[in-house]
């Protein structure tokens, strides 16, 4: 699953951030969302106006039922 917020709405904890990220330019939610959903045709995506982004992706095998 992936959750997109803006910071208005919602605030990372700081042990969410990498000292590796640092050094790289972070994407933008779109290109995020664009390489989430490329990556399985399957992928399901919600947009709340350019508030948030939620999506995911369905599982390909079943819970056997106990």
């Amino acid at each position: 699953m992936l959750a997109i917020f803006r910071q208005e709405y919602a605030h990372p904890p700081e042990e969410l951030n990498s000292p590796a990220s640092k050094d790289r330019r972070p994407k933008q939610p779109d290109q995020i969302v664009a390489e989430f959903l490329s990556s399985d045709p399957h992928n399901a995506f919600t947009m709340y106006g350019d508030g948030a982004v939620l999506a995911y992706i369905r599982s390909s095998s079943r819970l056997p039922y106990s």
